[in-house]
């Protein structure tokens, strides 16, 4: 694993992406929540500290892990693949984006697990992002 790559892997998992990143890079407020709820339930990113909001002195910001990179400590995991269909991840997608109840997007994550290729392509993991 070459020096950069290292870097990254220590960081992913402690990935920061507030409220405040999102808007500044066009990110409409109210499309923030839901996005990230569909991009977990899509297997792409696990919330791996749920963060609080509060005034500046007991702020903590959410962490994120980009499922198909390594971290510190272990490869990519790819959850993304677990859906076999088009149809399935759209419907996951879909639960995740309507439900404000982050364990019935747990759980919607979970109803469709069967580790598996399917047809979503991963995001591009060079620096294009």
């Amino acid at each position: 694993m070459s020096k950069s790559a290292k870097g990254r892997s220590a960081v992913n998992g402690k990935i920061v992406a507030t409220y405040r990143h999102f808007e500044e890079y066009g990110v409409h407020r109210h499309v923030i929540s839901p996005a990230i709820r569909e991009l977990v339930a899509l297997g792409f990113v696990e919330v791996t500290h749920k963060g609080a909001g509060g005034n500046a002195d007991f702020r903590d910001p959410t962490l994120y892990r980009l499922t198909f990179l390594p971290t510190e400590f272990s490869g990519p995991t790819h959850e993304w693949r677990r859906f076999e269909t088009m149809k399935e991840a759209e419907q996951a997608a879909e639960r995740a984006r309507s439900s404000t109840d982050p364990a019935a997007v747990a759980r919607a994550k979970k109803q469709i697990f069967a580790p598996s290729f399917c047809h979503v392509s991963p995001p591009l993991s060079g620096g294009e992002n």
